[in-house]
């Protein structure tokens, strides 16, 4: 009789498994947001942030605590606009609205394995 050894893994829970998730910022008209930062907070309580920032065309990639990708589930978002040089004040071009988890209205999904069509659109400021 073969004896068969059983290995157990413990801690490499999917809970803490992070997948890729990209997308866009967009004004309501499909115009990009040109610049700033994504802020991801897990909808269901205490949980890592995801964060990204945005480029000149609007997308981003998340990454958390420093790892590419999110963790699965919904999450509340916030669109912080890029610093603007000059005459215009901080945050010019995105309302204010969007700088807040409890007033931006935003959020998003990160699916199981994933996702690179990731869209968020925001309204412009005065």
């Amino acid at each position: 009789m073969w004896l068969v050894p059983l290995v157990a893994v413990v801690g490499c829970g999917s809970a803490d498994r992070l997948w890729p998730a990209a997308g866009q910022v967009t004004f309501a008209d499909g115009t990009p947001l040109a610049g700033g930062v994504i802020e991801c907070r897990p909808a269901s309580g205490p949980g890592p942030t995801a964060r990204g920032a945005i480029a000149a065309d609007g997308r981003f990639s998340l990454e958390t605590s420093g790892r590419p990708g999110a963790r699965v589930g919904s999450y509340r978002v916030v669109v912080l606009p890029p610093l603007v040089v000059g005459h215009a004040p901080h945050g010019a071009g995105v309302a204010t609205r969007f700088g807040g988890f409890e007033s931006s209205g935003l959020g998003l999904e990160v699916p199981p394995g994933g996702t690179t069509a990731l869209t968020v659109v925001v309204e412009a400021g005065r």
